[in-house]
C-alpha cells in the first residue's frame, strides 16, 4: 500500500533539491516523511495537491521530470527503494501489477478512458477539480484520479487520444521513481491490437487470443520488436519469416501451426514449443541438418513437445540418429546436465540431465551439442560452456495433489 502512496504523491508533487527556486503553491518533500496509511489519508493528500498544484500549475511544468528523485529517497523510504519487484502491464484489465518470482502480485494502479465500454460502470464517482500530469515522448497527458470502489487501487482517467500512451507512461514514471528496471512487460489480447501502446520495442510479451484478424496479427509481430522473451498462447497466423522467430527466448504453449520452416528459421537463444503436433521425424532431421550445415552460433535450445495424446506419433529416436554420426556422453567432454538460461516453468523430469542425451559436433566451428529424444520430446542443447557452473537442479515440493517438479530457467516473464 506504501507503494501506491509515495507514487502518486510524488506525481501530484514537485520536489526540489533547495527551496530557493520553489513556485508558488507547490509542495516539497516534507509531506512525505508522514506518509499517509489509509486510503481516506491519500484521497485527502492529493486533493490537496492538486489544489496546490492548480495555482500554480504554468510555473510546476517540467520540474517532475528534472528533479532528481533519488537523492533523499534512501533515507525516507529504504524498504521501498529496495523493491525490486517486476512491474507488469495488463492490458486487457487496464491494470499495472507486480511480479515477485513469477507470481503475480499486488494491483498496482489503473487506467483507462472516460466513456470506454469496459469502465463506463466505475465512471460513478466525483473527480477532483485538478489534473494530473505525465510527461511521456514530448507528450503531456493529463489526467484525472479516482479510486476503484473494489480493487481499492488509483484510476487514472484520460481522453481517447492518450490511451495508447498511458499506460507506458505511468510504467516509465514508477521506473524512474523508484529507481528500478525500465522494462516493458506486456501481458495482451491480440483481439484487442487497435489498443495497444503506441511503441515499436517492448522486452517481454505474453500474448493470448479467442478470435483475431489474420493480417493484422501478423502485422502486429512483423512491426513489433520484442528484445526478450514472448510467450505465445496462439500464434496459429505466424509466418515462418517473423520477427519473431529472433526474439532471444520464445515459448509457445499451444504449436499445433508449427512446421519445419519455423523451426529452421529460429534465430534466438531458446525455444520452447508444446502441443507442436504437425512435427514429425523428417522435419526433426531437417533441423539438426540445417544447424550442423549452417553458423547459428547464438542458438542455445530448442524443445519440441508432440502430441501427449497421441504416444503412437511420437517421435522415433533411432530413425532419426542414425543419419547423424552422434556419440554417447563423455564426461570429460561435457558436463551431465546442460545449464538453461530461458524462461522459466516446471517440469516432472529433470529434462536438463543429458546423461542419456548423444552428442554431435560442428566441424565449422567445434561447437558440441546434445540431442535427447524420449517419445514425444525432442530437446537440443548447444553447449557454448561444456562445464558450466552453479547448474544444480531446483525442485519445488510438492503441493497438494501437484508431486515435486523440477524449477527450470533463469528468466521470469
Amino acid at each position: 500500500m506504501k507503494l501506491f502512496v509515495v507514487f502518486f504523491i510524488l506525481v501530484v508533487t514537485c520536489l526540489f533539491k533547495t527551496t530557493s527556486s520553489i513556485p508558488p503553491g507547490c509542495i516539497v518533500c516534507t509531506p512525505l516523511l508522514t506518509t499517509p496509511t489509509t486510503w481516506e489519508d491519500l484521497s485527502e493528500i492529493i486533493k490537496v495537491g492538486c489544489r496546490r498544484l492548480g495555482d500554480a500549475e504554468d510555473a510546476c511544468n517540467g520540474i517532475i521530470d528534472n528533479a532528481n528523485l533519488t537523492d533523499s529517497y534512501p533515507n525516507m523510504y529504504p524498504h521501498i527503494v529496495n523493491f525490486r519487484k517486476i512491474l507488469f502491464i495488463d492490458l486487457d484489465k487496464r491494470i499495472i501489477t507486480t511480479k515477485e518470482n513469477g507470481t503475480r502480485g499486488d494491483d498496482l494502479i489503473m487506467w483507462t478512458t472516460y466513456y470506454h465500454p469496459k469502465t463506463i460502470d466505475l465512471l460513478t464517482g466525483v473527480f477532483w477539480n485538478q489534473r494530473i500530469k505525465l510527461k511521456y515522448n514530448r507528450r503531456t497527458i493529463r489526467c484525472r484520479i479516482t479510486l476503484h470502489p473494489k480493487r481499492k487501487i488509483p484510476i487514472l482517467w484520460c481522453r481517447e487520444k492518450h490511451l495508447k500512451s498511458l499506460p507506458i507512461a505511468i510504467n516509465s514514471a514508477i521506473c524512474d521513481v523508484f529507481n528500478t528496471s525500465s522494462e516493458i512487460r506486456i501481458m495482451a489480447d491480440m483481439d484487442q491490437l487497435s489498443e495497444f501502446p503506441d511503441i515499436d520495442s517492448i522486452d517481454y510479451l505474453l500474448e493470448y487470443s479467442g478470435f483475431v484478424d489474420q493480417i493484422e496479427y501478423q502485422n502486429f509481430f512483423n512491426r513489433i520488436n520484442i528484445r526478450n522473451c514472448a510467450l505465445l498462447r496462439s500464434g496459429r497466423f505466424l509466418d515462418s519469416s517473423s520477427k519473431i522467430f529472433s526474439v532471444n527466448h520464445l515459448i509457445s504453449s499451444d504449436s499445433e501451426w508449427l512446421t519445419r520452416e519455423h523451426l529452421i528459421n529460429f534465430e534466438g537463444q531458446n525455444a520452447l514449443f508444446q502441443s507442436a503436433t504437425q512435427i514429425k521425424n523428417e522435419d526433426l532431421i531437417a533441423f539438426i541438418e540445417n544447424w550442423l550445415t549452417g553458423s547459428n552460433t547464438k542458438l542455445q535450445s530448442l524443445m519440441v513437445n508432440g502430441d501427449v495424446f497421441r504416444p503412437d506419433l511420437g517421435y522415433d529416436k533411432d530413425t532419426i540418429l542414425k543419419n547423424f554420426e552422434a556419440r554417447p556422453w563423455n564426461p570429460d567432454v561435457r558436463e551431465r546436465r546442460f545449464k538453461y538460461t530461458g524462461m522459466k516453468y516446471l517440469s516432472i523430469t529433470d529434462i536438463m540431465d543429458c546423461t542419456d542425451g548423444v552428442d554431435i559436433l560442428r566441424e565449422s566451428d567445434n561447437l558440441l551439442a546434445t540431442i535427447s529424444i524420449d517419445n514425444n520430446k525432442f530437446c537440443f542443447f548447444v553447449w557454448h560452456d561444456r562445464f558450466p557452473t552453479d547448474n544444480d537442479p531446483v525442485i519445488r515440493p510438492a503441493t497438494g495433489r501437484s508431486p515435486p517438479q523440477f524449477l527450470l530457467g533463469s528468466i521470469v516473464f
